[in-house]
């Protein structure tokens, strides 16, 4: 699958789930069923434990395949927007730590291997662009974030520098999907600004992706 098809796919879902979810609220309203944000976190509320299970959702997301972005707009749905910013926030920091520390075992040397072979690019990318790579991967929707995370591990980037990349380059999202979730509950407007500036920075970071990899491309 090329790369522009991987980003028409990345904005297709951001539109898919928030066009869904309003459909439902919509359906809701018109059968008098209570569907509302409020009374979803009433019940989430009433659970024990239920920070503690969505942080471990966010650690087992690689091998049970949940895509970051859903567990984001859960977080934003079932929680308060802070809190879900903060849950998301160590969750995926929990889940790409774990990555990070695997890289840099020596039993996955394997997995070094067929990701080396896999994704040669890559490897070449954070060699010529370092830490720069990592941050823009991160914002990147259709970049292979958890790859590059690995890949950065085993080529020598520092834990405390991975750390504070890594945070920073996923603010925005987690805070824009975050209150995505919130805004399904309250006017459309601000559901539809919301859905605009996450293609809009969709693009500018696939359009920022693809340059660099041109770049690179071309220089060799």
């Amino acid at each position: 699958m090329n790369k522009n098809k991987k980003s028409y796919i990345a904005i297709f879902i951001i539109i898919a789930i928030a066009l869904s979810i309003i459909g439902v609220k919509t359906l809701a309203s018109n059968l008098n069923i209570d569907f509302s944000v409020d009374s979803l976190r009433q019940l989430i509320d009433s659970m024990k434990y239920s920070e503690f299970i969505f942080v471990i959702l966010w650690c087992i997301r690689l091998i049970s395949l949940i895509p970051g972005v859903t567990l984001m707009i859960l977080g934003g749905l079932i929680f308060e927007p802070e809190k879900a910013v903060i849950l998301s926030l160590v969750g995926v920091l929990i889940s790409d730590i774990i990555v990070f520390f695997v890289a840099r075992i020596n039993l996955f040397k394997g997995l070094k291997e067929k990701i080396s072979e896999k994704h040669p690019e890559i490897i070449e990318l954070i060699d010529s662009y370092n830490y720069k790579i990592l941050a823009v991967g991160v914002l990147c929707p259709v970049a292979p974030t958890d790859i590059i995370v690995f890949v950065s591990s085993y080529m020598g980037i520092s834990f405390k520098k991975f750390t504070l990349i890594f945070t920073v380059s996923n603010m925005p999202a987690i805070f824009l999907y975050s209150y995505l979730g919130e805004s399904f509950d309250g006017s459309i407007i601000n559901t539809v600004m919301i859905v605009i500036t996450l293609i809009i920075t969709g693009v500018f970071s696939i359009k920022l992706w693809n340059e660099m990899k041109y770049k690179l491309i071309k220089d060799n």
